[in-house]
């Protein structure tokens, strides 16, 4: 069964781990917990064919930075997540965009077929909630 590796990424506090656990077990998590790191697995298809994705979800404080680089050496795939309240978030994800692409092309050639894929993010669903539900 083909692996498919995904790094989500971003400051902390602006949901990654809410979406990451969403998306894997269709709980939504309200309370605010920071994550140093967290691992999960999700069976998925892609082109017909059963497949497993892996989910790497990081901690959004420059603490763990120095983990980064392992991370998207080992990565498939990026979401780089950003708050729509918080502007230092945006400037964290192009920082974090701009290390990726740098960290990913430093050692493509090691890395053979292999195709840059990231996702940009941003919170503004619960934005919208936050403002319509108050």
């Amino acid at each position: 069964m083909r692996e498919f590796k995904v790094v989500v990424l971003g400051s902390g506090g602006v949901g990654k781990s809410a979406l990451t656990v969403q998306f894997v077990s269709g709980c939504f998590i309200e309370k605010y917990d920071p994550t140093i790191e967290d691992f999960y697995r999700k069976e998925i298809e892609v082109d017909s064919s059963p497949c497993v994705l892996e989910i790497l979800d990081t901690a959004g404080t420059e603490q763990f930075a120095s983990m980064r680089d392992l991370y998207i050496k080992n990565g498939h795939g990026f979401i780089v997540m950003y708050s729509l309240t918080n502007h230092q978030t945006f400037q964290v994800w192009k920082a974090l965009s701009h290390f990726v692409s740098i960290v990913f092309f430093f050692f493509l050639p090691f890395l053979f077929n292999k195709i840059l894929n990231l996702l940009m993010l941003n919170n503004a669903l619960a934005l919208f909630h936050r403002i319509f539900l108050v």
